[in-house]
């Protein structure tokens, strides 16, 4: 307590100083000096009686004033630090200002005459990987249509920018801006040269346009300049169905049939209003059908994580990295990883929601969709959708818990299989994996029990999301960082019902690893 208020009332911004304090031997040496054992003697002179009766009755009114001065202290100090212990941000939304696209004097197709395309219908109240999938499939389709993606802050309530409140101990901010997490051309990195998009769909010798910020899209593309569509009319107007039930048309289909219109009209500010341009089901299986195009684009093949992201990973490469300096505690990697971590098989475990969650599963059905579903992959779900909608919830439960909401016994067995196989894979003592990374949520009992029993099975080290040193402006991030290392672990085992472990397959698809390195629960 008394740092915290030497704190307040310190003159100096950057440092603070302990208010001074006496020992009990120095009151008493102090008190000796008065008489009366330590008391003061009582007044003499009217003088000393006035200023008595004075001090008694104007405490109060020094009281309330110290109190009013020290309440302001506290409020200037408190409005000082970031909220709650929350990052603000303020360097990252900076640079976003001044990325180098943000001027109106570059030439065609970005500045003042460039092409832009804005979505004004964000995804919100939910997690950040559903929101990057549309922010990649969002970015695919501006670059298809040769018009600069405008990029937003990953927002959890898009009416109210403040953090929001959790569990009455725990804060979270609303919005973080989106170069918190990403780098790459669908958050303002560069496409490339030779990326531009002709009206007809073909390469081009320019350069693709960089991705801008929602404010400089209000700032370049006055009102009476934009051109608002509405994408459910869109849609019919194309002849395209986009729907959660019943037939639709595949994701390519839509990413043509859509950047082929938006390419042929002259408007150059183009606003999508209304419904969203992919729905949920357009992220399920029919998403494969626009690899061909990912593949070969640079929104994929020039993805990057933020460097806030890759400082966290770079901190963290002693707990994956230098098997020769394993034992050395002061060993730190100097850059997060551009190839595979050697040695490394990284786990994505869900738990804390997904123990409901995975038996909402099984009461609708579910099987893996999405970038978790390609054909090439050496593991798939054991039913399909049919199998599974012809049978009781009682009867799919052993088909989803292990794949789902593994226990501590699956989990090792499983890990087990994966390392046997993949080392058995290739060429006598090539493939040796002999570290374990968790991506998980799970409770501390549970992660307890596992790193004890992986330990035993002959795992050389364990580690988890919660070893991870992670520092103050880093803690909303954290997430990234450990997809980072999933996108870079030699081999990877994900959950096959998340879109965390989607999104980690698709990057790794996108370095073009080996497809038995990418293995499910």
């Amino acid at each position: 307590m008394l740092s915290i208020f030497s704190r307040l009332f310190s003159t100096k911004d950057s440092t603070y100083q302990v208010l001074p304090t006496t020992s009990h031997s120095n009151d008493e040496d102090h008190h000796s000096k008065n008489g009366r054992n330590g008391h003061h003697p009582p007044p003499t002179s009217l003088k000393d009686v006035l200023t008595s009766r004075l001090i008694r009755r104007s405490g109060p009114f020094f009281l309330a004033l110290f109190l009013f001065l020290a309440f302001s202290r506290v409020r200037e100090y408190l409005e000082r630090q970031p909220y709650h212990g929350l990052p603000d941000y303020k360097e990252i939304r900076a640079y976003e200002k001044r990325l180098p696209q943000h001027k109106m004097d570059l030439p065609w197709p970005e500045g003042k005459d460039g092409r832009f395309l804005r979505f004004t219908t964000p995804y919100h109240h939910i997690g950040f990987n559903n929101q990057l999938q549309d922010i990649l499939m969002s970015a695919q389709l501006s670059y298809m249509s040769n018009r600069a993606y405008v990029f937003q802050p990953y927002m959890w309530n898009i009416s109210n920018p403040e953090p929001v409140e959790l569990d009455g101990k725990h804060y979270r901010s609303n919005w973080i801006p989106l170069n918190a997490f990403l780098g790459g051309p669908a958050a303002g990195g560069r496409f490339g040269p030779g990326t531009g998009i002709t009206k007809s769909g073909e390469r081009a010798p320019w350069e693709a346009p960089r991705s801008v910020s929602y404010d400089w899209y209000d700032e370049v593309c006055p009102l009476e300049r934009r051109k608002h569509l509405d994408a459910g009319e869109l849609r019919k107007h194309l002849g395209l169905v986009e729907s959660d039930r019943g037939p639709a048309n595949s994701t390519k289909e839509m990413l043509i049939g859509i950047s082929t219109y938006l390419r042929e009209i002259d408007d150059t500010c183009v606003t999508l209003t209304g419904d969203h341009i992919f729905t949920f089901s357009a992220f399920s299986d029919r998403i494969l059908t626009s690899w061909d195009l990912l593949q070969e684009s640079p929104v994929l093949n020039n993805f990057s994580w933020s460097p806030l992201v890759r400082g966290v990973v770079a901190r963290n490469m002693h707990l994956f990295g230098d098997v020769s300096r394993w034992d050395d505690p002061f060993y730190k990697r100097r850059s997060a990883p551009t190839k595979d971590i050697p040695g490394l098989l990284a786990l994505h475990l869900r738990r804390g929601d997904f123990i409901e969650h995975c038996d909402n599963l099984n009461h609708w059905a579910s099987v893996w969709g999405g970038w978790n579903s390609f054909p090439a992959y050496r593991d798939k779900f054991p039913l399909t959708l049919a199998q599974a909608a012809n049978m009781t919830y009682e009867e799919r439960l052993p088909y989803y818990l292990p794949h789902c909401l593994p226990t501590v016994d699956e989990l090792v067995s499983r890990l087990h299989v994966v390392r046997r196989e993949w080392e058995l894979g290739g060429q006598s003592g090539e493939r040796k994996l002999k570290r374990a990374y968790l991506l998980t949520n799970a409770e501390p009992e549970y992660k307890k029990e596992a790193k004890e029993r992986l330990l035993a099975d002959g795992w050389e080290h364990v580690a988890m999301t919660s070893d991870l040193l992670v520092e103050q402006p880093e803690v909303e991030v954290d997430l990234a960082a450990d997809m980072m290392i999933g996108q870079y672990a030699e081999v990877f085992v994900g959950n096959g019902f998340s879109s965390l472990t989607a999104n980690i397959n698709l990057l790794r698809m996108g370095r073009k690893v080996h497809m038995d390195s990418i293995r499910f629960l």
